[in-house]
């Protein structure tokens, strides 16, 4: 549902019914995709997700989720597997 391309021309794309957000790299021929938020498995855990659903990528590429079944927005630092809620509802 949700896509983003950052500033290094990195695609991330959320895979709703899927609980997760991959990534990949624009600017290789590789079709290798990188999990970079969710387990794959719904839930409300820190470094779960619950049909993400828009995402956005900052300067410092750290990871903004709209984790839409948990109706939070969720922020995975760069690199880490476990999110700060930033807004609930």
């Amino acid at each position: 549902m949700g896509i983003f391309i950052d500033i290094n021309n990195t695609l991330y794309f959320s895979a709703t019914d899927k609980h997760k957000v991959l990534s990949k790299s624009l600017s290789s021929s590789s079709n290798i995709l990188t999990i970079v938020a969710g387990t794959g498995v719904a839930g409300n855990a820190s470094n779960m997700l619950h049909n993400p659903f828009g995402l956005f990528v900052d300067v410092n590429f750290d990871l903004y989720v709209a984790d839409w079944g948990n109706h939070r927005i969720q922020l995975f630092r760069q690199g880490q597997q476990n999110a700060i809620t930033v807004m609930d509802n």
